[in-house]
């Protein structure tokens, strides 16, 4: 490159070496004068170096025409062996509709007609085959620099096709934008939006690191030469040997690999042989058979799924007339969800979402009987994304395809299995397998549609984690990378750990938003590790200036599996809804795991009091009420009556008024009875269900109402519930079967504990009595 040197700008002005200002005449130049002449001369030497990138880029050009022959003939997939030995690389191809066309014309050109062009198959195979061994030799893909407009109009040189692109003049201010604020930490996102006439979505884009396309464009055209002109170099036999073409293919998944690791038993999707489901089908009155009817041969099919460990089977209609399977056809996809939950009565089945589900593609009938238990985390992200490496992916969907055992090409199996993704899991077109080719597409798969997959080839979802990448919302932003698919009685307890920390110190939004606020770092960090046990999820946590607390958001995905498992979400106080059926009804072990961790999060232990936690409710919602519409527990001559109590605590900057229960009890007058009558009317749900968790392990509680708070500014009044373990054997008890999971409280009860071994002793023999230790 070259460079304006001090001496040649000081030859530009007068004699080498001058440090005069004055000209050969005397003149004496000024400041203005003397930056014209710079940027004079600037300008002259910029054109020098462009021309002189031109005659280089030139000479390149002249260097790939002189071997144009040699590189119109593949030198890597030269053969049709080697095709399919290069195929195994990039199974997302096999996924494409034109796949099969283009396989045919591959036979032709190997079997003798190389001298014509090379068909598009090969050239893009083998165009990826050279990327594949040139990133494996050098650790990855060609450096190419673009950090300024310069960059960017030198490569739109090079590949001038670029400016004939539609809307290309958009694009190129796009790059101008990118360049420019990539890097500003200066300004947010709104002002950076306001400034350049952007969206926020486009700056948001930016500063993750997206590139604009026409950067991706020419990046990837200055790649593909660059690693022409290596292989021209370069490529030989004996370097093809050194790069292993099947590195890459022996680091994927294999599903019989997924199979052995199986944490269930399941067989893959199964024909039916019976002849009794046949029969069934064939003697069935079309014109007058009830949905019952349709529904006892679905009860049929799934004692197919019993027999035989599977979760899909299905049905060949193909000896049927056209007619008549045609009828059938309409029958069942009009009358599909009723016919189900006929078959699901009739099995006995729990009202789940949709636990048995019958599709009809292509003659033949599918009955799918998902397990649905919500110790799943595949079902709690049934509506959520999973994001795969596109080879993977790819994999994947084809040995599904496979397992349909149907005739037709690899299109038409692909349309039969989204036929049937449609019918049993999801009508959105969106949620359809495609393929995914580019580096910018996402390989993705929604939840339920993972779940039919992993039941057709007989493999536990779980066994494919190592593939998943991530698992968002549907946008694809956010999300939890390397999500782990827990399962069962791992499942369980983790979710009453994290379930108590949700009911405490999170809020969750009905959207899925969930924010987690704690001042104490060793809690943050032990509440950090039990989500980390779902995936790669990090607090960011931010300094809530409200308090001493800190806060951190959760993925999404996280908040809604905690609606799915019946979690509250929106204001928690004002619906006072109970605990989650899911931890009422769970194990024991689940139980107590949920006690452990409630104390760490919203209670204490103090030895004169023993085991306590507090719930709030509202009785009166106040102005800031614009969505749940609560009516008001209270009447104005009763509010005004709290209001003007006597030797009760006040904050008067904040404007709240702390009324306790025992006081309003002492009073004799008949507005305090119907203030008392509504309290005790008003229990938290939340806390009795809690409570009900240690009353079931033997623990006595005593629960009571604490006190009223009148919040004046917005006139919202809530009421406090407390609950405590009602003598010393219960709060031994509890200390026993579940000491708090945080640091410090833990070792505050275990040596309280240690002050009275006997008493201890004496609990601990009756808790190995009852089967409990």
């Amino acid at each position: 490159m070259i460079k304006l040197e001090g001496g040649n700008l000081e030859r530009g002005l007068g004699r080498e070496g001058r440090d005069s200002r004055e000209d050969p005449e005397g003149h004496v130049l000024s400041e203005e004068e003397i930056e014209r002449i710079i940027e004079r001369y600037s300008k002259r030497f910029k054109e020098l170096e462009k021309h002189t990138s031109k005659v280089q880029d030139a000479l390149e050009e002249l260097e790939r025409d002189e071997t144009s022959e040699n590189l119109d003939k593949p030198k890597i997939v030269d053969s049709k062996q080697n095709l399919e030995h290069a195929l195994e690389h990039y199974p997302e191809l096999r996924l494409l509709r034109r796949f099969d066309g283009q396989l045919q014309e591959v036979g032709s050109y190997f079997e003798g007609d190389m001298e014509r062009e090379m068909p598009s198959l090969v050239r893009e195979v083998e165009q990826k085959e050279k990327r594949r061994i040139y990133e494996q030799v050098h650790g990855g893909p060609p450096e190419v620099e673009i950090e300024s407009m310069d960059d960017v109009d030198r490569l739109l040189e090079k590949y001038p096709q670029e400016r004939e692109e539609e809307n290309f003049p958009d694009r190129y201010r796009h790059v101008e934008i990118y360049l420019e604020i990539r890097k500003d930490e200066t300004r947010s996102q709104r002002e950076l939006a306001e400034i350049h006439d952007v969206s926020q979505g486009r700056i948001s884009k930016i500063q993750a690191g997206i590139e604009p396309t026409l950067v991706a464009h020419l990046r990837s055209h200055e790649e593909d030469r660059t690693i022409d002109k290596w292989c021209h170099a370069e490529l030989n036999e004996e370097l093809l040997e050194r790069t292993a073409r099947t590195t890459r293919t022996s680091e994927c998944f294999s599903i019989e690999d997924s199979r052995e690791h199986t944490d269930y038993a399941i067989d893959p999707i199964r024909r039916i042989e019976s002849s009794e489901v046949g029969d069934a089908f064939k003697e069935l009155n079309l014109e007058s058979c009830s949905i019952e009817d349709l529904g006892s041969i679905v009860k049929k099919m799934c004692h197919e799924l019993v027999e035989t460990d599977a979760r899909i089977v299905y049905l060949d209609l193909s000896e049927l007339d056209t007619e008549r399977v045609g009828r059938l056809t309409d029958i069942l996809q009009e009358n599909r969800e009723e016919i189900e939950e006929s078959a699901r009565e009739q099995l006995g089945l729990k009202r789940t979402d949709r636990s048995v589900r019958i599709g009809i593609v292509d003659e033949r009938v599918y009955t799918w009987n998902p397990d649905m238990t919500p110790n799943d985390m595949l079902n709690a992200w049934s509506d959520q994304y999973f994001y795969f490496n596109r080879s993977d992916h790819a994999r994947l969907v084809i040995e599904v395809r496979e397992k349909l055992q149907l005739e037709g090409s690899d299109y038409d199996r692909m349309q039969h299995l989204n036929e049937l993704i449609r019918q049993v899991v999801s009508s959105d077109s969106t949620n359809q397998i495609r393929p995914r080719i580019k580096k910018s597409e996402s390989a993705r798969m929604m939840g339920d549609v993972l779940h039919l997959s992993c039941d057709m080839l007989g493999v536990s979802p779980r066994s494919l984690e190592d593939e998943i990448e991530k698992v968002t919302g549907k946008n694809g932003h956010g999300g939890i990378l390397n999500p782990r698919l827990l399962r069962g009685d791992e499942l369980e307890i983790l979710r009453a750990r994290l379930g108590a920390a949700v009911n405490s110190d999170c809020w969750l939004g009905e959207d899925g938003r969930l924010q987690y606020q704690e001042s104490s770092l060793d809690r943050i960090g032990i509440v950090e590790h039990q989500f980390q046990q779902l995936g790669d999820i990090s607090f960011e946590l931010v300094q809530n200036d409200a308090n001493e607390s800190l806060r951190a958001w959760l993925p999404r995905p996280m908040g809604n599996a905690f609606i799915y498992w019946g979690f509250t979400f929106g204001d928690k106080p004002m619906q006072n809804e109970r605990l989650s059926e899911l931890i009422r009804e769970g194990s024991l072990e689940s139980g107590i795991a949920y006690l452990e961790d409630l104390i760490s999060e919203e209670g204490s232990f103090e030895p004169y009091a023993g085991f306590r936690w507090s719930r709030t409710i509202v009785l009166v919602a106040g102005s800031n009420d614009t969505k749940y519409r609560l009516e008001p527990k209270f009447n104005q001559d009763e509010i005004e009556f709290l209001k003007g109590m006597e030797d009760v605590r006040r904050d008067t900057d904040r404007g709240h008024i702390f009324i306790p229960i025992s006081k309003i009890a002492q009073l004799e007058s008949d507005i305090a009875e119907k203030i008392s009558s509504v309290v005790e009317r008003n229990r938290s749900k939340l806390i009795d269900d809690e409570a009900a968790l240690a009353q079931r392990v033997g623990i006595g509680m005593h629960i009571y109402p604490e006190y009223i708070t009148i919040y004046e500014e917005t006139g919202r009044i809530s009421l406090k519930w407390v609950a405590k373990a009602k003598g010393k054997d219960d709060a031994i008890r509890w200390g026993l079967l579940a000491p708090p999971n945080d640091p410090r409280k833990c070792k505050k009860v275990q040596k309280w504990l240690a002050e009275r071994p006997d008493e201890v002793e004496r609990i601990r023999a009756q808790l190995q009595k009852e089967g409990l230790m």
